[in-house]
């Protein structure tokens, strides 16, 4: 959903937070009911956190930009990056997957296709709002749920990229994702009555 639409709003956040070098942490959520319900918890807090890992980082981005941007920026102006599995997935299989779903790329790496379930529930039209919180919460943070399942893609990645030397462009890819979500979220103006103007002149 859009981060852009003032009626949605996140429902179930989940993370994990990790030590390099240490033990992964545990996996966390929470439910939300409603925008304010949302806006009344302060869970979007980076305090400490140095990378932000996220598999397709820039739809991630709209919603910290659109939603949470103080903390964001904090983040990064203190030298927080983020880091996508999707754009080391395109270049770990050699620039030929754009846009690899975590659901393909997981296996790879250890994890599992996502829960099924939840998918044809938004198919069937269903709001993630109306959808039980326990299916939810295994679809985003069960064992085989999206959290688990994009940390075990980045170690993987990781391990993979260094060894290939590709460590650096990835890191320098990640960056120029960023500036383009800054992009996106700054969005471009179109006059329309100029651009139908120019359509019929065409």
């Amino acid at each position: 959903a859009s981060p852009h639409n003032p009626e949605n709003y996140v429902v179930m956040p989940g993370w994990r937070d990790d030590v390099m070098g240490g033990l992964p942490g545990p996996v966390q959520d929470l439910y939300f009911t409603s925008k304010e319900d949302e806006a009344s918890c302060n869970w979007f807090n980076l305090t400490g956190v140095d990378l932000l890992v996220c598999h397709n980082a820039s739809y991630e981005i709209s919603w910290f930009l659109t939603r949470y941007r103080d903390e964001f920026e904090k983040f990064l102006k203190r030298g927080g990056r983020v880091l996508c599995t999707q754009q080391a997935e395109y270049i770990l299989s050699n620039f030929v997957e754009t846009y690899p779903s975590l659901d393909e790329t997981a296996p790879k790496y250890g994890g599992t296709p996502k829960v099924d379930g939840i998918k044809e529930l938004w198919k069937q039209g269903y709001l993630t709002s109306q959808i039980d919180p326990k299916l939810l919460r295994e679809y985003l943070a069960g064992p085989n749920g999206d959290v688990e399942n994009t940390a075990r893609c980045f170690y993987g990645q990781l391990a993979l990229l260094q060894e290939r030397g590709q460590w650096r462009m990835f890191l320098e890819r990640c960056d120029a994702l960023l500036a383009f979500a800054y992009c996106e979220f700054a969005g471009l103006h179109v006059h329309v009555e100029v651009a139908e103007a120019n359509l019929a002149a065409q």
